[in-house]
């Protein structure tokens, strides 16, 4: 067993306004355990290092992570084999590992921490050796950080320029991930999330998929009932694709009346079931849509899915492109459906 003490906290580098790197506010000197370390290894490490999570690492390469929750998810499901000492760290770890590299930034690792429910990031360097760990108290601390530059800035410019006002506006925007009107995810944090999810789909070989909903003659029933109104069926839809959304799946705003749903872990057969369930508890609200040859709201959708070794699916804007194709052949064979293409 090898472990490794921190020794070092989080860089004391000041917090650029513009861009920051997570080597600024990532932590060093990271404990590690290696493959063979023991449950009892595990515990006695958190405890005389007050350690919220331990890296298992081979050869300077991360396997995956332990976290508190990771223990006490063993503890419940395996009381008699630690008792027997018969469980060790690998037992323990979660995998795949979520990460992320040094040179990333403060709003990538924010969108990974908030998409996959992760409060531990391990930061990998070129060579896939462990680098360093950013925690959810990192994030935070870093966020307001730049959150109180940015109102200090506000407040001196208030009096003066008003032209410098709307850019530090603009720029406070730029931090938000999520749309105000539909409360999900916006176009920037979904373009973040996608890339890291491909690059762990591709890592570890597993598939995910992206589904592409547009709402059937939006622009004729807005037209028709108002765009206060066109607003609301934009909430409502989302409620309802919410409904049956798992709780490791995202929807973004991709634009207008276009929603995207990122699903980890989906083969292209299980986003159509899904996707197909979305559509029919929208259905179910039966809301007026005269425009339409339907006489009721629907939606059309796209899927998409990326996994290693599929042709023409180098990134991430290549399963959402998918996706698109999918939505257009959706709309040209009489919408109110899903359709899937190669």
């Amino acid at each position: 067993m090898t472990s490794t003490r921190p020794d070092a906290h989080p860089s004391e580098t000041p917090v650029s306004a513009d861009f920051v790197a997570l080597r600024e506010i990532m932590t060093v000197g990271v404990v590690t355990l290696a493959p063979e370390a023991s449950a009892a290894d595990v515990v006695r490490n958190m405890d005389e290092f007050r350690l919220s999570c331990i890296i298992v690492v081979d050869g300077g390469r991360p396997l995956g992570i332990i976290t508190e929750r990771d223990i006490v998810r063993t503890l419940a499901a395996n009381t008699a084999a630690i008792k027997a000492k018969s469980i060790g760290a690998v037992d323990i770890m979660s995998t795949p590992l979520i990460s992320l590299s040094p040179d990333d930034g403060l709003f990538d690792a924010l969108v990974v921490a908030r998409s996959q429910k992760v409060r531990h990031i391990p930061l990998l360097g070129a060579d896939g050796a462990l680098v360093g760990l950013v925690t959810e108290s990192d994030l935070v601390s870093a966020h307001l950080k730049i959150y109180g530059h940015y109102r200090e800035l506000l407040n001196e410019l208030v009096s003066v320029q008003t032209r410098e006002l709307r850019a530090a506006n603009a720029r406070l925007r730029e931090m938000s991930m999520e749309e105000p009107l539909l409360r999900i995810g916006n176009r920037r944090a979904m373009e973040i999330d996608m890339h890291h999810t491909h690059q762990l789909a591709m890592r570890s070989n597993r598939p995910y998929s992206v589904v592409m909903f547009d709402v059937d003659f939006f622009k004729q029933y807005n037209d028709q009932y108002g765009h206060s109104c066109g607003d609301r069926i934009l909430q409502t839809v989302t409620r309802c694709l919410q409904r049956q959304m798992r709780a490791s799946d995202r929807l973004y705003r991709y634009g207008g009346d276009e929603i995207v749903a990122l699903l980890p872990d989906t083969p292209p057969e299980g986003a159509l079931m899904l996707a197909e369930r979305m559509t029919a508890v929208l259905g179910e609200e039966a809301i007026e849509h005269r425009p339409s040859p339907h006489g009721r709201v629907t939606v059309s959708g796209g899927i998409g899915t990326g996994q290693a070794g599929i042709a023409n699916v180098k990134t991430w804007t290549d399963v959402v492109a998918q996706a698109d194709r999918g939505l257009s052949r959706a709309k040209r064979s009489g919408r109110n459906r899903i359709c899937l293409v190669a």
